[in-house]
């Protein structure tokens, strides 16, 4: 399994419980009449600046909320832990490139009945699509799951 997924599942158990992020949702929600995965969307393109970051540093929650800066990573730990947050199903996908290296991952949400993509990142498409989710730099030619 890609290391940083447990990076990531680490931060995700570390934001879960965190007033700051219980907080964030409850903001979110009463200033978006969107659905959840449509609010926290929102929330992210509009308030989290977009950049790669290496060396690789995984944000928790309440981290990207003091510093709005993150990548991939960050935007799939934040919109999991605010869509768990509203008791929605949550998992990752995975994106790999034709050589099977990982480019991309992003958080899914179970919503009417299917899993459905919420991609924050610049380039992406809003959630209710099908496809995997295609963003600069990161072409995706397939991808999995992961199971938070």
């Amino acid at each position: 399994m890609y290391p940083l997924i447990e990076v990531m599942r680490t931060m995700v158990e570390k934001s879960a419980d965190h007033p700051a992020s219980h907080f964030l949702l409850r903001l979110i929600l009463a200033n978006d009449p969107a659905p959840p995965p449509w609010a926290v969307w929102n929330w992210a393109r509009r308030d989290i600046r977009f950049q790669d970051e290496w060396p690789q540093v995984v944000s928790s929650l309440p981290r990207l909320i003091d510093a709005p800066v993150g990548d991939c990573n960050d935007l799939a730990v934040a919109t999991a832990v605010l869509l768990r947050d509203a008791r929605l199903p949550v998992r990752w996908a995975l994106g790999y490139d034709d050589a099977g290296k990982p480019r991309h991952i992003w958080t899914q949400v179970y919503w009417a009945g299917r899993w459905m993509h919420v991609d924050p990142s610049p380039g992406a498409e809003p959630p209710g699509g099908d496809a995997p989710t295609m963003v600069a730099n990161a072409t995706v030619s397939e991808w999995q799951p992961i199971y938070i």
